[in-house]
């Protein structure tokens, strides 16, 4: 089930919100950039860069997962580990917002987003 619209646009604004804090300088984006995409109740936050064999062409590498979860108004943070599945980080609880769960994956306590 896709996002409600006025869930949408808030969600919308919250990620313009967070790639215009977090996205590398402008003279650099066409080597590493930030983005993310919306499917059903998740969102993907995306490293873009360069695909290594044709590097005229982007690749997309999401290294974060955001789960809404509507019965409980909550938002759950999953990584990517070695295995390519996703993987809830308990120790972070759940969000009541999106901006607190975006915060805490840009603060990486664990390295767990970024190296």
């Amino acid at each position: 089930m896709a996002f409600p619209p006025i869930l949408l646009r808030t969600i919308e604004s919250s990620l313009t919100r967070w790639l215009e804090q977090n996205r590398p300088k402008e003279d650099i984006r066409d080597q590493v950039d930030l983005g993310y995409n919306i499917q059903s109740q998740d969102i993907f936050l995306n490293e873009i860069r360069p695909d290594w064999r044709k590097p005229e062409q982007k690749s997309t590498h999401p290294f974060a997962k955001i789960k809404y979860t509507k019965s409980s108004n909550e938002w759950k943070i999953y990584g990517m580990r070695g295995n390519l599945k996703w993987h809830l980080y308990d120790e972070f609880g759940s969000f009541d917002t999106l901006d607190k769960a975006l915060d805490l994956i840009m603060k990486n306590p664990h390295g767990s987003f970024f190296g």
